[in-house]
């Protein structure tokens, strides 16, 4: 995976779900819901939790991504 991001160099990684967020981030916590929606800088990568789309209700997956658009993900990192 790391040949893969050092290939792609993405401006930010978002991780779906606590699993990816395990495997991404150097340091261990307590809860999930600690670290979702926290940007952490791991290697040189920016990493952002967030719950895996299919354990949110519909209603917040809309709001979350017109949130995205509005802030511009660029302009947050």
């Amino acid at each position: 995976m790391l040949e893969q991001l050092r290939t792609l160099n993405p401006k930010l990684i978002i991780a779906s779900g606590e699993f990816p967020t395990i495997n991404l981030l150097n340091f261990k916590f307590n809860k999930f819901a600690d670290v979702v929606g926290n940007i952490y800088e791991v290697n040189g990568y920016k990493i952002l939790p967030i719950y895996h789309p299919s354990q949110i209700s519909p209603k917040v997956i809309q709001i979350m991504f017109l949130y995205l658009k509005i802030c511009e993900i660029s302009s947050i990192l």
